[in-house]
């Protein structure tokens, strides 16, 4: 009976064998293993190609072009020295004189407008003065009797716009005539940034979801050339900048981890594009702040472990 078993299991291990030898369906061809590699290491997600990466420069400080102008003002202003005007504002109780304020240069750079308190001394509200460079002459060009006047940015060499209580005025500083309101969409409409006669805006300040590119036409009268959204998952953060030179706007949007990323629009044509960040922000190294153009290049700014933090410009050419 032992013996009868043992035959028996020996038997069945013979069958079995020779059906695992049969089963050709899933063996692997000699002539395939020709087609494996062995790796150094596991590849790399969302590689940026060297030549990109490339494009990425880190500078030692900002551009100078990008730093705010000053200019030297007269030491009197409407017959009243800085020594005169600062007591009275102590006498006013005004809380601070601001002589010279912001600051923008015509395209020209012979003229300046500058924010300024001193020329109201009762209640310290700001206005706008006109200093021509070249003669260094002075003139109030836009205040008002109880609202801050705020410059932004000259439309041409002629046409400064500026903002009052969350308004917005084009005003025409050769002419002095009424100033044109700006009429933008939205509730509470905000400027983020604007080049010339191109400027980016939202239609409020808590939008994070949509922004549009505007022109100023010869009329004064605002219109959209175009309107963006982020991507699924993302919403915009506030920094953007645009170039009319290039005709892109940059925008820094984020997901819900707070991952940031830099996009690039084409607002004539539409076109979306993002750009790949410097390594060192992929590796979690640096996290992006601001962003601005300069020239043919995309200035971006970047915190880190130190005070001074980093800034990288990315070359649009190519």
């Amino acid at each position: 009976m032992k013996w009868f078993t043992c035959t028996l299991t020996l038997l069945i291990c013979v069958c079995l064998l020779a059906a695992c030898q049969n089963n050709t369906a899933t063996s692997i061809p000699e002539n395939s293993q020709e087609n494996w590699t062995q790796a150094d290491q596991a590849p790399a997600e969302d590689t940026v190609p060297e030549d990109v990466q490339k494009r990425w420069t880190q500078l030692d400080q900002a551009p100078p072009e990008l730093a705010e102008p000053t200019v030297a003002v007269p030491d009197v202003f409407l017959g009243m020295s800085y020594d005169d005007a600062l007591q009275a504002a102590i006498d006013a109780n005004i809380a601070e004189l601001v002589w010279v304020g912001k600051t923008i240069l015509s395209p020209s750079g012979e003229k300046a407008v500058y924010s300024t308190n001193k020329n109201d001394l009762v209640h310290g509200t700001f206005s706008l003065v006109l200093l021509d460079l070249r003669d260094q002459t002075e003139q109030v060009v836009a205040d008002t009797d109880a609202q801050s006047v705020y410059p932004l940015w000259w439309w041409d060499e002629d046409h400064l716009v500026y903002e009052v209580d969350s308004k917005y005025y084009l005003l025409d500083v050769s002419s002095r005539e009424q100033p044109i309101t700006l009429s933008l969409p939205g509730d509470t409409p905000y400027i983020l940034s604007y080049d010339q006669n191109v400027f980016i805006m939202t239609t409020s300040t808590t939008n994070t979801t949509e922004r549009s590119v505007c022109k100023i036409t010869e009329g004064g009268t605002p219109e959209i050339v175009a309107t963006y959204t982020p991507g699924e998952g993302r919403t915009f953060m506030a920094e953007c900048d645009v170039s009319q030179a290039l005709h892109l706007a940059a925008f820094k949007e984020r997901n819900e981890s707070d991952v940031r990323a830099i996009v690039l629009l084409d607002y004539e044509t539409g076109r979306a594009e993002e750009i790949p960040m410097p390594e060192q922000s992929q590796n979690g190294e640096i996290t992006l702040i601001d962003l601005c153009f300069s020239d043919e290049k995309l200035v971006a700014f970047f915190s880190d472990r130190t005070e001074e933090g980093q800034v990288w410009e990315y070359d649009l050419s190519h």
